[in-house]
Parts: structure tokens; C-alpha cells; sequence
């Protein structure tokens, strides 16, 4: 039987990463997104035909080599970095990693990807939020707003936990734990490894001051959400970045040390981190 590359990757994304290694919905998101990139690249090769009649076997190292390069090109690709192109590297193993699955003949094509070497990259120390410059940005927040509230809340929650953007979208209102002796919440993160964090004081306050006076009325996809966005729909990790970079872009305007860094919402981990 001759396999097309469509029908390799429903394979993949169904049989292989949903039901055989149970990965989960962020990692499948994320290996959708490369094979899309690659899709795309194919399309623009005049040699081969319509990207649904591709077959496996026209998936060779050099082809795989000419997308990596394509992905760094800074002209006429995508312009990533060495990390990025080794994430989509990655994907892409981990794709002919399956095909013995699907059928022994691809036992030698997967071997000869495993070759495709990563390259060497350069990890760049990741900015944070000084102490000072993290009180600026809870100062950007209008308290006297729902809105303000609830943003105050959950940036305070996410620097308490230390939590990445999609643990705070995917924070459920059954994981809290508010009681005097010991307030907590737990937390699923990469992995599906679980772990329980304390709650401060102050987050506590918030936290109750939020969901008494501030929180939406939750849509019946987002019951259970512990943050649940203007229209009552549960938060995304983008969602969750949009705040924290608006009030990033706030606190700069008052907080001249905030000039010049990179910040994003995983900034706020690694400020708890040094701090």
C-alpha cells in the first residue's frame, strides 16, 4: 500500500499522539503548526504535485534539510532562530519516529531522520521583572474596573504560582483551596505533571475579592475556570499574554529600567524564579 503524506499524518495526529503516547493538547497544537509550516513549503515546490497526493516516500533528508534551511533564511524563508528551526526539527522526528507504525517499509526512512542533525544554539538568558518594576506593573491596573480586578488577580496569581500562561488559562476553580490553615492551589502543567503551590495572603485576597464582585458569568464551557475572560469564555494562553503585555507597555511609560527588555508572560516565571 502507498501512503500519502495526509493520510501519514492523520495516522500520526489521531493513532500516534492522541491515542498510543497520549500527549497532550499544547504539544499536539504545537506539532500542528510546524507540519502547516511544512505543508506551506511544500506547496511552494513546483516538483511535486498537490501536498494531499505527496507520498511518504517523497519525504527524504534533503527535502527536510532544504525546509530547515528555509526556516532560517532571513530573505526568502521565515527568518527563526537555530532554537526554532530545532523545535520544528523536532516535530518532524518524532513524525517519522511513528511511521514503522503505520508500516515496516519506513523503518529505513525514519533511521536516516534521525540523522538530521540539530544545530547548535545559542540560549539567551531570558529578562525578568526586577521587584520594583513588577510593583509598576500591578500599578497599571484600574482597580476600581471588573476588568481591572480581575487582571490584578491573575497577575498576582501568576506570579505567586509562577505559572506559565496556559497553567493560569487552564487554572479550575475545584483545584483552589482557600481555607485558613492552608491556602493552595494545584496546578497541572507540562506534561500533565501536577504540582500544589501555597497562596499568599494578598493573592488570597484578590482571589476572593475577584470571584465575589468581579467575575463574569462563566459560559458552560467555562464553569469551572477560575478566570474566564469579558465574555465569559474560558482564557487562552494568548489571551493571558495580551494582559500581561498591556500592562508591561503601561509600567514602561513610568518605568524607565523596563526600556529595552524583552518581556513576555513567561517573564513573570522567571521573575518569581530570581526573586
Amino acid at each position: 500500500m502507498i501512503h500519502t503524506f495526509s493520510r501519514a499524518l492523520t495516522f500520526y495526529f489521531r493513532d500516534y499522539l492522541a491515542r498510543a503516547r497520549g500527549v497532550s493538547a499544547n504539544t499536539v497544537a504545537a506539532y500542528r503548526q510546524t507540519f502547516d509550516i511544512f505543508a506551506k513549503f511544500l506547496r511552494g515546490r513546483r516538483t511535486l504535485r498537490s501536498v494531499r497526493q505527496v507520498r511518504v516516500s517523497q519525504i527524504t533528508p534533503d527535502l527536510i534539510l532544504d525546509f530547515l534551511d528555509h526556516l532560517e533564511d532571513p530573505l526568502r524563508g521565515r527568518g527563526n532562530s537555530r532554537s526554532t528551526r530545532n523545535a520544528r526539527l523536532a516535530a518532524l522526528r518524532s513524525f517519522f519516529k511513528a511511521l514503522p507504525l503505520l508500516h515496516p517499509r519506513y523503518v529505513a526512512l525514519a533511521r536516516q531522520m534521525e540523522c538530521v542533525p540539530l544545530k547548535r544554539a545559542v540560549t539567551r538568558t531570558p529578562d525578568y521583572l526586577e521587584r520594583e518594576e513588577l510593583r509598576h506593573v500591578f500599578a497599571a491596573v484600574d482597580r476600581e474596573s471588573a476588568q481591572g480586578t480581575r487582571d490584578l488577580a491573575l497577575l498576582l496569581f501568576m506570579y505567586n504560582v509562577g505559572a506559565r500562561a496556559n497553567e493560569v488559562a487552564q487554572a479550575r476553580l475545584s483545584w483552589l483551596r482557600l481555607d485558613p490553615g492552608f491556602r493552595h492551589v494545584r496546578i497541572v502543567g507540562k506534561g500533565s505533571r501536577e504540582r500544589m503551590c501555597p497562596l499568599w495572603e494578598v493573592t488570597e485576597a484578590f482571589l476572593k475579592h475577584y470571584l465575589a464582585s468581579a467575575r463574569r458569568e462563566p459560559r458552560s464551557d467555562a464553569r469551572d475556570r477560575l478566570f474566564v475572560n469579558s465574555r465569559g469564555h474560558p482564557f487562552t494562553r494568548k489571551g493571558v499574554w495580551a494582559i500581561v503585555r498591556r500592562y508591561v507597555e503601561i509600567a514602561r511609560k513610568t518605568c524607565r529600567t523596563l526600556e529595552g527588555k524583552r518581556l513576555s508572560a513567561h517573564s513573570i516565571r522567571h521573575s518569581l524564579g530570581v526573586h
